[in-house]
């Protein structure tokens, strides 16, 4: 039987509806200084400027960021993914936000179409690989979208990182499930960690972030 883990204990930490309105998930890669001045030389004015962001993965933390640091503008940002229970989560958070210069748009078959037939300055995919089996032909969909002087910002996820990355996120999670203070927090995942050194999961995770189990970690 295949079990369906809800969006929230996929992702760690975990997102709180009731916390949006005071903190956000600081993505510096999506902060628009830092798109202008590596992208663009420090020359785009984002006057009539138009992002899409697409196959993003499960909570849209890298389209809020961009909501966020492009408030103000006259910026068009449209957020694309397969997964409708995806949208409806970003949707929420949004809201929260009072943020309405995000359009969210399912992808299938036709409105696949109707973006392709469009162009943009800047396209982000934070799970890139996700929208095609095909990375080859993934890259030329979104080459064909993008303006001469655009900007593709594209980050790569082997499959078996992705689930290591998910695994491990169940289960911080789970360890967090019943404390509340930062510190018993962290010795949980201390623990928890240590405790499942051996896994392979867990082994192959910490072999990339031996930071995790310093005794410093803070």
């Amino acid at each position: 039987m295949v079990q369906t883990v809800p969006i929230e204990e996929r992702v760690y930490p975990e997102r709180i509806l009731e916390n949006e309105k005071i903190s956000i998930h600081y993505l510096v890669s999506a902060h628009r200084d830092i798109i202008n001045y590596f992208g663009f030389g420090g020359k785009q004015n984002f006057t009539d400027f138009r992002i899409l962001v697409i196959g993003s993965g499960e909570i849209g933390d890298n389209t809020l960021m961009l909501a966020e640091t492009f408030k103000g503008t006259d910026a068009t940002i449209i957020h694309a993914d397969t997964e409708q229970n995806y949208l409806n989560k970003l949707k929420e958070r949004l809201s929260i936000r009072h943020i309405e210069h995000v359009e969210c748009i399912h992808i299938t078959q036709d409105s696949l179409e109707q973006l392709k037939s469009q162009t943009f300055d800047l396209i982000c995919s934070t799970n890139f690989g996700s929208l095609d089996t095909n990375t080859h032909d993934s890259l030329k969909l979104l080459e064909g979208m993008l303006n001469k002087e655009g900007l593709l910002s594209l980050q790569f996820q082997a499959r078996h990182t992705s689930y290591q990355r998910s695994a491990i996120k169940q289960l911080l999670n789970a360890f967090h499930a019943t404390v509340e203070s930062v510190e018993q927090k962290i010795e949980r995942v201390k623990y928890g960690l240590d405790a499942l050194k051996d896994q392979p999961i867990v082994k192959s995770f910490l072999v990339k972030n031996p930071i995790l189990i310093q005794n410093d970690t803070a």
